[in-house]
């Protein structure tokens, strides 16, 4: 693994950027992390990581949705949308976010996709909450 993907890995540990404004609300944003079909499998994630690795709570998620792709792990050009719902974690909290994606790192490089909504959960300090 090459350092760019290094530390876009530890952008998805650290789910996507925090911090946006009304005015950033609009704007594209580059991360790598968790994406859902649905808060409740957001909420679900969130609620299985313990000591379990991404991947492990990332298959107990799908398996329960009987849906290999409810929930997966993606690079991704995106725009925020709606916050819909918090969850208290150890220094912070996850705000369950809708997404709007608009195009993802394949093997081939980046290439639009056509617009998807999405649900994520983004990280804030307690000192920025």
């Amino acid at each position: 693994m090459n350092m760019l993907s290094r530390v876009m890995m530890w952008g998805l540990l650290l789910c996507f950027p925090v911090g946006a404004n009304a005015d950033e609300a609009k704007r594209v944003e580059l991360g790598v992390g968790l994406i859902c079909n649905s808060e409740a499998q957001v909420q679900r994630f969130l609620a299985l990581q313990g000591d379990e690795s991404f991947d492990t709570v990332l298959q107990r998620v799908n398996d329960e949705e009987h849906d290999p792709m409810a929930c997966s792990r993606a690079a991704i050009a995106f725009m925020r949308g709606q916050e819909v719902s918090v969850v208290s974690v150890p220094g912070g909290q996850m705000k369950i976010t809708q997404i709007t994606i608009l195009a993802a790192q394949t093997p081939f490089g980046w290439q639009q996709v056509p617009e998807l909504q999405q649900y994520t959960a983004i990280y804030q300090k307690l000192e920025d909450a």
